[in-house]
């Protein structure tokens, strides 16, 4: 009996032994892979911050200015309603349309700014560009915040609930542009095509030169469901076959100091247009 309880705990402290050297051995084995993964992950690290101090930022940067100018000719237009607008001769739809149009001539300057901050406070930091060039950016990114601020206060009081969204609106109405743009330029068609138009979602603003020495009383608009009608002095009415239907009711035209008639319609169904009439 003394024999087989002897081998029994021999047998029992040789599995013990046998457990711990395989623990032993799996938390080496972990230890090594663990070991080569942090030599792995350090020596990407230091590749990766060794090509961005390399990498040179000074051409992306050389051919921009930060003095932007934001007294754009959409602001403009958009002050001159305004000043209609106390005289009660601009509409609500006029000023909404307008300051779409000053909210996408922003975006330009926001996106520069976004790009560039980064990138030229690096190279600020390791003194390869000037201090007054990063203050210029700073100046810029106040006046820019400053007018964001404005067209978000004017679009609140204009519509209740549009502050908030007249930038995502202006960022789709300038990638139609561009996009109308760039096909025009495949078909050798100059942009606009004589006239110029813009939209939101719920209004299609139409800007058409007239001949000289055209007067308003000289000019009339009819509008249909799906249609326009200008007659335009002694010539020929001219009918448009709009894209989409709209609310005659709500529609209106007016006769600009540029000799320009514009024309504002309000759509039926709200959804951005591909274009203003069928024959654009």
């Amino acid at each position: 009996r003394r024999k087989c309880k002897s081998l029994r705990a021999l047998r029992r402290r040789g599995k013990l032994a046998l457990h711990e050297s395989s623990a032993r051995s799996m938390l080496l084995i972990l230890s090594f892979v663990i070991a080569a993964v942090a030599v792995v992950i350090g020596y990407l690290a230091f590749r990766r911050i060794g090509e961005d101090e390399d990498r040179n930022y000074l051409p992306d940067l050389d051919d921009h200015t930060y003095d932007v100018d934001l007294d754009s000719p959409q602001r403009q237009e958009y002050t001159r309603l305004l000043e209609l607008e106390k005289e009660g001769t601009a509409t609500p739809n006029m000023l909404m349309v307008s300051l779409l149009n000053r909210a996408a001539a922003i975006l330009p300057y926001v996106e520069m700014v976004e790009r560039d901050r980064p990138r030229l406070h690096k190279l600020h930091r390791h003194s390869y560009v000037p201090t007054n060039v990063v203050d210029e950016l700073t100046a810029s990114e106040f006046e820019l915040q400053h007018e964001v601020e404005e067209v978000r206060t004017e679009a609140e009081r204009l519509k209740p609930g549009w502050g908030p969204a007249i930038f995502p609106q202006a960022w789709q109405l300038a990638r139609k542009r561009r996009e109308a743009q760039i096909q025009q330029a495949a078909q050798g068609r100059a942009p606009g095509g004589g006239g110029n138009w813009s939209q939101s979602n719920t209004h299609m603003s139409l800007g058409l030169p007239l001949p000289p020495n055209i007067r308003s009383g000289n000019v009339l608009c009819n509008f249909e469901q799906q249609a326009v009608i200008i007659v335009i002095g002694s010539h020929n009415p001219r009918r448009l076959e709009l894209e989409q239907e709209v609310k005659p009711d709500k529609c209106s035209w007016t006769v600009r100091e540029d000799n320009t008639l514009q024309i504002v319609l309000a759509k039926k169904e709200a959804a951005m247009w591909k274009a203003p009439h069928k024959s654009s």
